[in-house]
Parts: C-alpha cells; sequence; structure tokens
C-alpha cells in the first residue's frame, strides 16, 4: 500500500497492476459484504456474530478528501508542515481523467 516515488517511478507497471487489483477486491467486497466478514474479522480479531460497520468502499483515492486531515495535523504540529495530498497518492491509484 506504501512505496517511495522513487520505486513507483522505476516500477510504474507493477503499482498500476497492484492498484487496480486493490479496486477490483475493493468493488467486489463492496457487492459483497457478507463474504467478507468472516475474513476480515479473522485478519483484524473479531469473533463471529460481533457487528462490523464499514464506511464504505472507496474504489480511487480523492486528494481533497485526504488534504483537510494533513492541513489540521500541521495546523496542530502533529507534522512538522504541510503539503499536498497529491504527493501521498501514486497517479497509479487516482482515477483515470474521462
Amino acid at each position: 500500500m506504501f512505496a517511495t516515488a522513487d520505486w513507483v517511478a522505476r516500477n510504474h507497471d507493477v503499482a498500476a497492476r497492484f492498484a487496480r487489483a486493490m479496486r477490483d477486491a475493493n468493488a467486489y467486497l463492496g457487492k459483497h459484504e457478507d463474504e467478507g466478514v468472516p475474513l476480515i474479522g479473522a485478519f483484524i480479531g473479531i469473533t463471529e456474530g460481533e457487528k462490523v460497520n464499514h464506511p464504505g468502499r472507496p474504489l480511487y483515492l480523492i486528494p481533497a478528501e485526504i488534504q483537510p486531515m494533513i492541513d489540521v495535523a500541521a495546523t496542530y504540529k502533529v507534522i512538522a508542515q504541510g503539503f499536498a495530498a497529491q504527493e501521498l497518492i501514486s497517479p497509479a491509484a487516482l482515477k483515470p481523467p474521462r
């Protein structure tokens, strides 16, 4: 899920395939939540029968939705300085233009 910009530049095809696989898996789980709950539960350590509330499954990262968290973190000195959310996201994970 994380890589340096240098690695992505050298391995763009791999990054694009990984992003596509994650997007496809997310789209599938969005339509088949009941199948995913036992797998996710086993991974995060919840027992069968516990309620799982998933906030949603976006298929693409949207910099404008991440930017406010970065800005608040910079304002309250959680991070040294602010930066553009776009810097965190590989082009492979962005929604392609129409």
